[in-house]
């Protein structure tokens, strides 16, 4: 095992280089001591009953357990995350199985616990080809089994009860275990483990404020129409709000530089905001870094004012995940200066007709990928496309001349692009 895997597996060292993950971690810390002054000064000042009251302290003292089992191990590193979640699959199984009565097929339940630990050894592999098979390998083996007892009576029940014990508990918290193989797995789990927490906060919060209308009240009596709305409404706002900041410079909140900001300079700008990208625009023209900026790119400047030194600072230190070169010039340094502002394994992709010499250092340094981009896609000069209308299959050729198009339109009709 080399250094850096062995780092990424049981470094500890490293935990907090996210901010994020320290606002966590500190937003939790926080808000079970804060919990308790409250409870403690509801009870003192006779606000709350002894039930409530009891109630309250059990719901905290419960959170106060679960998160250092919870937050512990993420904060260790990837293996110690991925052997969490699969103790918690496994503890979750048992529960579910005892609950069910499914632990009297024990054959059954074998085979779910082989489908949990076949997920886990995947997923400290990082080898998500048989990650994504174990599910119906697992099934199969399920419907196999069952048959061995010879008991046709409940057999599709049986099964039934196998495939959603491992669909659940091991292949959708195996999807929680596979998180930590990301560099930054740390802020995106605790993320998830804040909102779930949370998310019992608010429910209660809001089910005893606005809460009077059971939604099972046979199944689950304390649960209301109120506080299973006000858990959504305000779950989904501190994902939306932290979860900003958590894939800040990834795909999720991509960082796009746009070189050029002609008609095709302008179009592709509206594009990639209408796509949730983040837009810097260069242009030798101030009226077009101002128009692009009217019509959705976040920011711009000329070449020749420290365009390198800007793009980086506006990227927080990272560099741009792609560069669209969209100019018209023999010179090459809208290329040469792509490659300067790119992140480490960026994308640069020349859609105007630009000089082709690409600096080898710079490109060579970041591990570059580049790209020409042909007019409007596959199926652009082909005869047997254009003249005769044979389409190229959906399945292997997703975006064809005629369905960029299309999804242009589409834009345009939805007020995406201007």
């Amino acid at each position: 095992m080399d250094p850096i895997a062995r780092e990424r597996l049981f470094g500890f060292r490293h935990a907090f280089d996210s901010p994020v993950t320290l606002w966590i971690t500190i937003a939790v810390i926080a808000a079970l001591l804060i919990a308790s002054v409250i409870i403690w000064l509801l009870h003192t000042g006779e606000r709350t009953s002894d039930k409530l009251h009891d109630e309250l302290v059990k719901r905290v003292v419960s959170w106060a357990i679960m998160t250092p089992l919870l937050l512990g191990p993420v904060l260790l590193g990837a293996a110690w995350t991925i052997l969490a979640v699969a103790i918690l699959s496994v503890l979750c199984y048992r529960e579910f199985a005892r609950a069910t009565g499914f632990f009297r097929y024990r054959s059954l339940s074998i085979v779910v616990v082989l489908g949990i630990s076949a997920t886990t050894f995947a997923v400290a592999d990082h080898w998500y080809g048989f990650f994504v098979a174990i599910p119906p390998l697992t099934m199969v083996l399920l419907a196999m089994v069952a048959v061995l007892r010879d008991e046709p009576r409940g057999y599709t029940q049986r099964v039934g009860l196998g495939v959603i014990a491992f669909l659940l508990f091991g292949h959708c918290l195996g999807h929680l275990g596979y998180m930590a193989n990301d560099a930054d797995f740390r802020p995106i789990v605790m993320l998830i483990i804040l909102t779930v927490e949370l998310n019992d906060v608010f429910a209660y919060i809001a089910g005893k404020t606005f809460g009077h209308r059971k939604i099972t009240p046979q199944t689950s009596p304390n649960k209301t129409l109120g506080g299973a709305l006000g858990a959504l409404i305000l779950t989904t706002t501190l994902v939306s709000t932290v979860g900003h900041f958590v894939f800040a410079g990834s795909g999720v909140d991509t960082p796009v530089r746009l070189i050029g900001l002609g008609l095709i300079g302008q179009l592709a700008a509206q594009i990639l905001s209408a796509n949730g990208c983040r837009v810097f625009g260069i242009d030798l023209e101030a009226n077009k870094i101002e128009l692009a900026q009217r019509l959705g790119a976040d920011s711009g400047c000329a070449p020749d004012n420290n365009a390198s030194q800007r793009v980086v600072e506006w990227s927080r230190g990272r560099g741009a995940d792609a560069v669209l070169i969209a100019a018209a010039t023999s010179s090459n340094e809208p290329v040469a200066l792509a490659g300067e502002i790119s992140r480490p394994k960026g994308r640069v992709v020349a859609i105007g007709a630009v000089g082709l010499n690409i600096p080898r250092q710079s490109f060579y340094e970041r591990e570059l990928t580049f790209r020409v981009s042909k007019s409007y896609g596959p199926g652009r000069y082909d005869p047997e496309y254009e003249e005769r209308g044979h389409d190229y299959p959906f399945a292997y050729v997703r975006w064809t001349e005629g369905r960029n198009i299309e999804a242009f339109l589409d834009l345009i009709a939805g007020g995406g692009v201007d």
